[in-house]
């Protein structure tokens, strides 16, 4: 359904999206992107004109919450052969995210079915999401703020790229090992929420970026414990901080993924106000609501 224009690009691993779409037109891709997470079934359960979407896992939750490129979830009626979408930004509620249940779900009205004459709809909500950021921060004039967060995040992402390739020989080594990884993760959380803080938690940008250091902060708390008193303990007290090395393994790619993905959004939104503003003078239709 998608228009020929656009690319849609599968991901290597499967982190809680089943692929990328760079929206172009008859000339060139324009920069902008968003997520697509497509669920399937034959039977959908409805409730107060919504269809329910269930058992979706709390960290591929977090994983929605954490990216700063918007996602966009369907949900497939394989019998009617009809899709229904929602962005999930505006679902994924604080209040959701903080559920302590293992699975949640989550709700699409059926009044947004997904058809081919839909898409400059979607393309239309995507810049708008694009250019409240852009907005915000220019707005903010926090572009010496947002150099410094981009840097410690890709600080992070060294050491956690060298931490992926280290085999340590030693108890000391797996330590050290484990205590580097503990500092990168701790160092992306107090970088996006400092960040959050000079912006202001209340405006637009400010709101944005608290809920993917939270996020992040939920992840990292399964990997290490007392995660929480390693973030704001004072630097020159010493923390203890056991080390789920089995959690660490499996979610250290998913946290890298994320990593990377907060600094191309930071990145683009940095750069990205006039290349907003150029893009929202097409022919697209208002926002759909």
């Amino acid at each position: 359904m998608l228009p020929p224009e656009w690319i849609f690009q599968e991901p290597s691993e499967d982190f809680g999206i089943d692929g990328i779409v760079s929206i172009g037109d008859e000339k060139h891709i324009t920069g902008f992107e968003f997520g697509v997470q497509v669920k399937t079934s034959r039977q959908w359960n409805v409730q107060d004109e919504e269809l329910i979407v269930p058992g979706i896992p709390r960290d591929v939750l977090w994983f929605w919450a954490v990216r700063l490129t918007p996602t966009l979830l369907v949900a497939y009626d394989a019998n009617g052969g009809a899709g229904y979408f929602v962005w999930l930004p505006e679902i994924l509620t604080d209040s959701l995210l903080s559920e302590s249940t293992a699975t949640v779900s989550l709700r699409i009205p059926i009044s947004q079915q997904l058809t081919p004459d839909l898409w400059p709809v979607i393309k239309q909500q995507l810049l708008n999401y694009h250019l409240k950021l852009a907005s915000a921060l220019s707005a903010a004039q926090v572009l010496r703020p947002l150099l410094r967060t981009v840097h410690s995040l890709s600080q992070s992402l060294r050491i956690l790229d060298i931490s992926r390739m280290a085999t340590p020989k030693t108890n000391d080594e797996t330590m050290l090992l484990q205590l580097s990884q503990a500092l990168a993760h701790r160092e992306v959380v107090v970088a996006l929420g400092a960040l959050a803080e000079r912006i202001g938690l209340t405006t637009p940008l400010g709101s944005t970026l608290v809920k993917p250091s939270s996020a992040y902060r939920s992840v990292c708390a399964e990997i290490f414990h007392p995660f929480e008193s390693f973030v704001t303990a004072d630097p020159k007290t010493p923390v203890a901080v056991w080390v789920n090395d089995q959690k660490m393994t499996e979610l250290r790619p998913k946290l890298v993924a994320l990593v990377i993905d907060t600094i191309a959004s930071l990145s683009a939104m940095g750069a990205g106000t006039a290349s907003t503003n150029n893009a929202l003078h097409t022919d697209a239709a208002e926002p759909h609501r």
